[in-house]
């Protein structure tokens, strides 16, 4: 996140997407800067066996990426964990994303997948 605040310092963020399981980062407290950030739902779903938004992410990285993309104001950064960027970067090149750092996470799996690394992609045509 320090690297994601020092590129919204030098406005160079416009925008957030975190394709990653809920409260995966810190979000504001680390950002420090007012700007529009998304993350995945987790809010529990009234009816049984219903998963949240983050799970269907999970269960379908593409789909649930493809269907996000009809509808969305398409954000300058996206944030997500290497185990699914594998599963994405097709998407992510066609819609102009490209690598712009890569960032440690964890040696061990943590929770889900092997989560080693965390990805964050820009859009390429601002």
């Amino acid at each position: 996140m320090i690297y994601l605040s020092k590129e919204a310092h030098n406005e160079k963020v416009k925008s957030i997407l975190f394709l990653m399981p809920c409260h995966a980062t810190p979000y504001y407290s680390a950002l420090h800067y007012n700007l529009p950030m998304r993350f995945l739902d987790c809010s529990p779903s009234e009816e049984r066996g219903i998963p949240d938004e983050s799970d269907r992410f999970m269960m379908d990285p593409n789909g649930f990426a493809s269907e996000l993309a009809k509808n969305w104001s398409a954000p300058s950064h996206i944030v997500l964990f290497d185990s699914e960027e594998k599963l994405l970067r097709n998407f992510l090149t066609s819609h102009s994303f490209r690598e712009m750092r890569r960032f440690f996470h964890a040696h061990f799996k943590v929770d889900r997948e092997l989560q080693s690394s965390v990805v964050i992609y820009a859009v390429t045509n601002l």
